[in-house]
């Protein structure tokens, strides 16, 4: 079955999905094909493959979700950023004497997933679109960047920018604001929405919904 849901998506989306160290789980492909569902097609497209791995090499953070290697287009999903941690669980039983069932689950892995895909894949977008990366570095500030994370640097900003686009808000006044509680003026919104998502929004009834 889930050689069969592998083959669908690379048929699909012509993104393949391999395993190196770690092996994609039937929920995790499932928000996996979700979220490539939601996401404009032009968007999707940009990224050509998606491993899923336990660790980072040496000398990356080993607390990150995933990375791509700059210039690439293969995503490298890690265990911390698609499973529930030993802690998690742990925390979990303490809060509900009791360990978590399936879709207990399947919610945790909905707060990691889609957003850790949306973030990785601009950067994958990075890779094969130089002219509209480079118009973003020309345009915004990475220091104005609605996360602390974006604030590291150009790349980071956009696709935290992008994350946060995708997974939803609404727009107040000359804002967005992410249903995280970030805000986004208006200008890397509209840029995001027309350069990057093909004109597609995720506000009001159109925010990204996981079952």
């Amino acid at each position: 079955e889930l050689n069969s849901i592998k083959a669908r998506i690379l048929h699909k989306y012509g993104v393949k999905l391999t395993e190196k160290g770690s092996t994609w789980n039937k929920m995790q492909l499932k928000i996996l094909e979700q979220t490539f569902s939601l996401l404009p097609a032009s968007f999707v497209k940009q990224t050509t493959n998606i491993s899923r791995e336990p660790l980072p090499p040496p000398g990356k953070s080993p607390l990150i979700a995933a990375y791509i290697y700059k210039g690439s287009t293969k995503v490298h999903l890690l265990d911390w950023g698609s499973q529930m941690s030993p802690q998690y669980l742990e925390d979990f039983k303490k809060a509900y004497r009791r360990p978590p069932i399936e879709n207990d689950l399947y919610r945790a892995l909905v707060d990691k997933i889609p957003g850790t895909l949306a973030h990785e894949m601009t950067h994958c977008f990075q890779s094969k679109n130089p002219a509209i990366t480079a118009a973003w570095k020309k345009k915004f500030n990475f220091r104005d960047s609605p996360t602390l994370y974006g604030k590291t640097n150009d790349r980071e900003d956009m696709a935290e920018s992008v994350k946060l686009f995708f997974l939803g808000g609404k727009l107040s006044g000359n804002k967005f604001i992410a249903k995280t509680g970030e805000k986004m003026d208006l200008d890397r919104y509209n840029f995001i929405k027309n350069n990057i998502m093909s004109g597609k929004e995720f506000i009001g009834s159109n925010i990204p919904k996981f079952f």
